[in-house]
């Protein structure tokens, strides 16, 4: 009886851990519009979409980039590999539900995201 138990709590664990589960990962993919940077309201629309497969597309007004993306091994930053600007790493300050807010190391303030 505790093997069978065994047994299907493993292949629950691969199911969830399949999904994107709870991880930092699964938990960024989809797309996010910026609330606010630096504490202030984006005078453009600015969005970022992270895709499953590890790219991203992201656009501010009528610009867009694209590239990869990848979270730390300790889930503590997501880094952007843009295919033709240089790379940025984002901190994770706060990744809960809907709500994604990072601190860019070039910048002084936060950027907050609100998932779409």
């Amino acid at each position: 009886m505790k093997k069978t138990a065994y047994i299907w709590l493993l292949l629950i664990s691969f199911a969830f851990v399949a999904c994107g589960g709870g991880g930092v990962k699964g938990k960024l993919v989809g797309s996010w519009e910026a609330e606010s940077i630096d504490g202030k309201t984006p005078k453009q629309k600015s969005t970022m979409e992270f895709r499953k497969d590890g790219s991203f597309v992201q656009s501010a007004g009528s610009t867009s980039r694209g590239g990869k993306w990848e979270v730390s091994k300790d889930d503590k930053s997501v880094t952007i590999i843009p295919e033709k600007d240089k790379t940025e790493t984002l901190v994770i300050v706060r990744l809960e539900g809907s709500e994604f807010v990072a601190k860019d190391g070039e910048r002084p303030g936060e950027i907050k995201f609100r998932k779409r």
